[in-house]
């Protein structure tokens, strides 16, 4: 009898049945038990995008905008973007630690060494879920913090993306490309 994989015939499981198997994969893989610390663990890595995103696009302006921002450092991490922007002194002091502390957490929970995310790590020097010392699965403060430091991050970087780039912005507001933060 030959591999049901790849039988022709066989039909994809239903969303309910592959909904059922992701969440079962991530408990036993991660530790992602409840639905909150999914959501958690989502918006550690979201925000970690959404900030890389506009980190690279603070040095893509920053560098004259070389070329379509698509093909501007492709392969640019919020931490190598963070270096970066450390090391020309762009942006305040504030927005640059948020992107460190971003960075780690987004690491934290995303590499190798992510074992049981909601829980601290047993792994001495690989701290786990952690945002400025604190553990954001297990402490709605932390969680609430990051929260607060993203949008204010978020907003510190769009305010300066419009001082160095009005043009760039206008434009976006005009198309709808991309709305304008509150």
């Amino acid at each position: 009898m030959g591999d049901p994989l790849d039988d022709e015939s066989r039909r994809a499981p239903t969303w309910a049945v592959l909904e059922k198997a992701i969440h079962s994969w991530l408990v036993a893989r991660f530790g992602l038990n409840r639905p909150v610390d999914k959501d958690i663990w989502l918006f550690c890595i979201g925000t970690a995008m959404e900030l890389e995103r506009l980190a690279v696009a603070v040095l893509w302006i920053a560098d004259g905008r070389p070329g379509p921002f698509p093909e501007y450092e492709d392969k640019m991490t919020l931490g190598q973007a963070h270096h970066e922007i450390e090391n020309r002194g762009l942006l305040d002091t504030a927005t640059r630690k948020v992107l460190k502390n971003v960075a780690d957490l987004r690491n934290s929970v995303a590499h190798r060494h992510a074992i049981f995310v909601p829980a601290p790590s047993p792994l001495e020097g690989h701290p786990t879920g952690e945002y400025s010392g604190s553990h954001v699965f297990m402490d709605r403060e932390a969680l609430d913090g990051l929260m607060q430091d993203f949008d204010t991050a978020a907003r510190a970087m769009y305010d300066w993306m419009v001082a160095k780039a009005p043009d760039l912005a206008e434009e976006a507001r005009r198309s709808g490309a991309h709305p304008t933060p509150p």
